[in-house]
């Protein structure tokens, strides 16, 4: 299930504007270019795929992708974020994760 029309749910991931992630590899594509993720960042692409067009907060990330409940530990987000952004760019994508001021994390 995708937030908006950019983004369409596959069989075994989602594509959303340019970029194709597969749930099963925790791999980001674009074209033939791919880029492994982590556990880690597997689990927040896929929180913010699931809701993209709507941001997210660092706390609801930690919460409800990590299942983390300590709140003052956004670093975790920040950090994995800035390494899913590296990885996305490497591919040539031209989406990409952007920061809303105050209010957290949206795929565009």
């Amino acid at each position: 299930m995708c937030g908006v029309e950019n983004c369409t749910q596959t069989g075994s991931g989602f594509v959303a504007g340019d970029i194709a992630y597969d749930m099963s590899r925790h791999a980001l594509r674009h074209g033939t270019a791919e880029a492994a993720l982590t556990l880690t960042e597997s689990k927040i692409m896929l929180h913010l795929l699931r809701n993209m067009g709507k941001p997210m907060s660092a706390d609801d990330i930690l919460l409800r992708a990590l299942g983390i409940l300590q709140l003052c530990r956004t670093t975790i987000v920040e950090t994995n974020i800035c390494r899913i952004r590296k990885k996305i760019a490497a591919i040539g994508a031209k989406t990409t994760i952007k920061t809303v001021r105050y209010s957290g994390y949206v795929i565009e």
